[in-house]
Formats: C-alpha cells, structure tokens, sequence
C-alpha cells in the first residue's frame, strides 16, 4: 500500500488514544492542592480535542490533495485509502467530489491503456483475419473510448475483413442472381426504343451530357449517343468494356470536371474503360442518382463484358 496509506492509518490510530503517548506521572498532595478547578480541566481538554481533530483534518486533506496530483498506476488503492479516510473525518464535499472524479479519471485512462495494447496484440496475433474476434475488440474499443485513431482502425479493418472474406453458398447463389436481375434490366431498356438514357460527365469542363445508350440485338456491341449534337456518337465492342466506380480512380477523381461534383454525385458515377473497333481507347463516366443504380449499371456492363469474352 503507499505513503498515502500508512499515513492517513496512522492518523486514525493517533485520534483513536487521543494523541497520548506514555503514562501521567504519579502526583502527590502538593500536586493535588495546586490543581485548577473540574470545570477548567474540562475546557481544557476539550480545546485539546477540537484543535486535534482540526489537525487530523488538515492532515487528510493535504493526503488527499497530495496524493491527487501524483496519481498513476499503483497507486489507485493509496487514492482509494485517502478518500475514504476524508469522508470519515467530514473533510470539505467538493475536496472528496474532486478526489473521486480524479480517481475515476485515471481508472479510465488505464483502461485505455489497456485495450488499446490489446488492439495492438490483435494485429500482430494471429487472430487478425478473424471476424468474430475483431468485432469483440471493436467492441472493446467503443466501451473504452479509446482515441479516435484507434477506433478508426480497428472499424477500417473489420470492415475489409467483411468484404473480402469468402462468400457463403447461398451468398454465393444470391449474387449470381442479383448479377443475372442487373443484366436484365439493363439489357431490356437498351434495347428497347431509343435505349436507355444515360447522362455522361465531361471531365474537363464538367459539363453533363444527356445520350442514350443501345445494344445491337447479337449482344456484342454498344452504341453511345449523345443528344446535345455537340458529341460524337460512339460505337464500343462490348468485350473491350471495363466497369468500375470513378471515385476508385485517382486520375479521374483529380479531374476538375468531377471536382465539380457535388460530394454525393462523386459516389454516384460509373466509369467505363473502351476500345473502339478502329483502336480508339477513352473513359467514359456516366452519372446515376443513386448508389444503388450505379452499383447495378456496372454489374451489368461487368456481366455483358464476361459473356462477350467467354
């Protein structure tokens, strides 16, 4: 136990005898007759009591404030110690008040401390691949409050973990379905009338062009149209396609037209990599109003490409 400890006990055991030390000397009558009144010794020992039990006070509290200041790890019991011998001797409220939130604080810190070497065990253990232990520590982390550095980490991590794991059989089936219904729909409005209407993003100016996109009915080739009438049109081999989203891109997403964006647009675009039957290589960007249509817009184009090519 600390100084704190032995100090605030040996307090207590001094008001316990009083503050006496050794035996009274024995006294004869001549002491007897030179002796006060009973009233007097009784005043007196009574200022006796109250300037010690003032002293054991001031004692306390300098224990308690002392042991405040210098708190760290090892010495939580000696702080506990302190803080229960000032609420014994009715040491001032805010002073104890004080005492607990530093006491409480440090605990806190320590936690802290603690988990976050735990996340730093995690990702040199070996169980850094698995799901389940991951979302424990996360979970670990957000109790704990630890920095937000160490949570975003921790949360990136689970997050790639839960992308790139290995797909469940019936996981698998659900997206070679959702593929198929992607395909589908794109192919039923590319095909039918004028196509299907896209609007293309220029990457220079950032202009966005209305067209329309078509397939021939073999399921081999595709054709852009751009109706401003300032574009031309674009005839693409389907096999030559490559579909991603344009914010993965550095180059494209350093280009003053999708700069221009407004942030939620920039998740919105697909781009798509061609070569034409005559060599000419380009990107396209096509705008969409949500996520979930550009996902289902690449999913389609990645589909069509992979039949062309099989």
């Amino acid at each position: 136990m600390g100084s704190a400890c032995a100090q605030c006990a040996s307090m207590e055991k001094a008001e316990k005898s009083g503050g006496a030390t050794a035996p009274a000397p024995e006294m004869d009558e001549s002491d007897l007759e030179g002796m006060g009144s009973q009233d007097g010794s009784e005043v007196a020992a009574s200022s006796d009591g109250e300037m010690h039990d003032k002293d054991v006070k001031q004692g306390v509290e300098a224990i308690l404030k002392e042991t405040g200041k210098s708190l760290k790890r090892g010495k939580t019991m000696a702080m506990k110690e302190a803080i229960s011998t000032a609420k014994k001797h009715d040491i001032d409220k805010k002073t104890v008040a004080e005492a607990e939130k530093l006491l409480q604080d440090h605990k806190k810190r320590q936690w802290q401390e603690e988990v976050e070497l735990e996340v730093q065990q995690f990702f040199d253990g070996s169980n850094v691949k698995d799901i389940p232990f991951c979302e424990k520590v996360l979970t670990k982390v957000k109790d704990a409050e630890c920095k937000v550095e160490v949570l975003q980490r921790v949360s990136d991590h689970l997050e790639m973990l839960i992308i790139t794991r290995e797909l469940e059989l019936d996981e698998v089936k659900q997206a070679r379905e959702q593929l198929k219904q992607s395909c589908r729909q794109f192919v039923h409005a590319a095909v039918a009338g004028d196509g299907r209407r896209i609007t293309i993003l220029n990457l220079e100016t950032g202009n966005k062009i209305p067209a329309n996109v078509s397939l021939d009915p073999p399921l081999e080739n595709m054709t852009v149209v751009h109706l401003s009438g300032n574009e031309h049109d674009i005839f693409i081999p389907l096999v030559s396609l490559n579909a991603f989203n344009a914010k993965d891109d550095g180059k494209i997403r350093q280009s003053k037209g999708f700069e221009a964006l407004e942030v939620d647009d920039r998740d919105c675009v697909v781009a798509m990599r061609y070569e034409t039957n005559e060599k000419e290589k380009g990107v396209m960007c096509i705008v969409e109003r949500e996520i979930t249509e550009r996902d289902r817009l690449r999913e389609a184009i990645i589909t069509l490409m992979t039949i062309c090519k099989s």
